[in-house]
């Protein structure tokens, strides 16, 4: 599964995916606070399906 963390204490446009059992995160960054929201209402709406899917 991948987990998705909206929020990095650093920086308002940055967020991080991390695969369970893993490490490993990558940490992305928007060019800006709109970008962000629509990457992760995108990421968000995958990652649900990918719950469905699994459940």
């Amino acid at each position: 599964y991948l987990s998705m963390e909206e929020h990095v204490e650093s920086d308002p446009c940055k967020f991080v995916l991390s695969s369970r059992g893993s490490s490993e995160r990558l940490t992305l960054q928007a060019a800006n606070i709109d970008i962000k929201k629509e990457w992760v209402q995108s990421i968000r709406e995958l990652l649900d399906m990918q719950i469905n899917f699994l459940t």
